[in-house]
Parts: C-alpha cells; structure tokens; sequence
C-alpha cells in the first residue's frame, strides 16, 4: 500500500510511489493556478518584460491609485489629467481647459460688444465642450496700442458650450486689443 499523501516521505535510495508524486505535483499545479501570493513572489520579481502588453487593462486598476506623480508631461503628448472641484460633472472624455484669444478693434463708443467663438478664438485648438464651460477669471487686455486701453467692466449677455458674447466698457477710444481668458468645461 501507498503513503498517504499528507505523510509522504522522499528518502535517499527508496522508490518514489506514484500516487504520493502525482499528489504532490497537483498541490504545485494548484498552488501555481490562482493561489499565488506575496509569499510565493520576491520582490521585483515579475518584471516589465514578464507582462504582456495591453495586459493590464483600467478594470485592474484600483480607483485612486495612480496619482499626478505617476505621469510624466511631454510637449508632445501632454498629460491627460486635470484636477476640478467636487461639483464638476463632466462626461466619459472629462473636461478641457482652454486659452480664449481674440484681436478686437474699439469703436471708441463704449459699450462694445465681442463674441468669441471657442472653435475659432481658442489659442490651443477647439475644446470641443459639451456643455457650458466655467470661466477662470475675468477677460483682460493683454496686448494694445495705447498703453491706457483697459477693460473697466464686462459682462456676459449670451454664454453656450460654443461662444460668449461680452459687453465691455472701457477707458480709451478707437484703439486694437487683444483680449484673452481662460475656460474649463467638459469635454
């Protein structure tokens, strides 16, 4: 009769029963097949090379755990991560920050009115937004003729998810500035 596995002995010159090998491979077998643990794994042990690209996939990926440390900016890529408020609903894409930019000319009768147009007068390209985007800050004159140009009041009469329409009043007469500010929205 065979040694129970659970009891199974190897010695030096005796021969190895096949019930108790076969039993003992299985244990290997099930240990290897989704029992294995930290234990079982020294430290650095699986390796980039040891996973298979597309391997890991954002359902591995606990919620939280990558963090703005974790990635790395490049000019030509960027980063693909913003930080916004606890209140900020976006969509599946999230959101966007945009430069708004645009030449206008003063007619010297303040009031003026200025549309801009987010496809056409954002510095980086079309943000795309799905719905009306928050502005981060109040428009300013960054660019003049005359050095007295300045915004003293606007104010917002038409605002969608693809223009704002300010009217400004302002300090100097016919005179080109360039007004820029900045929006963040959903994407």
């Amino acid at each position: 009769m065979g040694v129970p596995v659970s009891t199974a002995v190897y010695t030096a010159g005796e021969y190895a029963i096949g019930s108790a090998v076969e039993a003992d491979i299985d244990a290997i077998i099930t240990e290897m097949n989704g029992s294995i643990d930290a234990d079982n794994l020294a430290a650095g042990a699986v390796g980039t090379s040891a996973i298979a690209n597309d391997a890991v996939d954002a359902n591995k990926i606990k919620d939280g755990v990558v963090a703005e440390t974790h990635m790395e900016y490049t000019s030509a890529g960027g980063v693909k991560m913003w930080r916004c408020g606890p209140n900020f609903i976006g969509s599946g894409e999230g959101g966007r920050v945009a430069r708004v930019s645009k030449s206008v000319e003063w007619d010297g009768t303040s009031p003026d009115t200025v549309t801009f147009t987010y496809a056409t007068d954002c510095i980086d390209g079309d943000p795309g937004f799905t719905a009306v985007p928050s502005f981060l800050g109040a428009p300013l004159v960054v660019s003049v003729h005359a050095a007295t140009s300045q915004i003293l009041t606007h104010r917002v009469t038409v605002s969608t998810n693809l223009l704002v329409t300010f009217e400004f009043t302002y300090t100097s007469g016919t005179d080109t500035v360039t007004i820029q500010f900045g929006v963040a929205g959903p994407v």
